[in-house]
């Protein structure tokens, strides 16, 4: 049985695309860097850098990040995130430690030298609980425009909720009372 989610697009040809940011070209500076710490020699960085990506659809975030392996290769370690988990709560620019109870990194993107980067978070079970004051979360860095990114990211998940983006009205529509409204 598949997922609801998953099940919805596939009925309609799949998940349609609403951003897509490659990595910036600030970015090769830290591919490069990584790839001498980790001895990486013949890894070629560009075609590295041209394999980052994330992209936004309207149930989910996709993101690539790749990895040199074995002095002259490389791995893809690509991630996606549904709109559906409590991760994917809300996006926000990566800043000195913040957002609060995230990464707690002084300088998450090397001062935005390798490019900008956006936090993706939520609350963990454990701080649901209020048991301890924790979020999960994912911090995507190397990219040109964080505050599109994260602003892309929180439009597209209000959609797919079916909120609306102003983030004053928060009105649910289900799926079926949305078509219902069309007819």
């Amino acid at each position: 049985m598949s997922h609801p989610t998953f099940s919805k697009y596939l009925a309609t040809g799949g998940p349609k695309v609403v951003y897509h940011a490659p990595a910036s070209e600030s970015y090769l500076c830290c591919v490069k860097t990584l790839a001498c710490l980790t001895v990486n020699w013949l890894v070629d960085c560009k075609e590295m850098l041209s394999r980052k990506y994330v992209t936004v659809y309207e149930n989910k975030v996709e993101y690539n990040e790749t990895i040199p392996f074995c002095f002259c290769c490389m791995i893809d370690n690509t991630h996606v995130q549904y709109f559906d988990r409590p991760l994917t709560k809300k996006a926000t620019r990566a800043g000195c430690c913040t957002p609060c109870c995230t990464h707690c990194s002084f300088f998450p993107t090397c001062c935005d030298a390798c490019g900008e980067g956006v936090v993706i978070h939520g609350q963990s079970k454990c701080a649901a609980r209020r048991s301890l004051p924790c979020r999960s979360f994912q911090l995507l860095c190397g990219f040109d425009d964080a505050d599109r990114l994260a602003a892309e990211i929180n439009n597209a998940r209000n959609a797919f909720h079916g909120y609306d983006n102003s983030g004053t009205v928060n009105v649910r529509v289900q799926p079926a009372e949305a078509q219902a409204m069309k007819r």
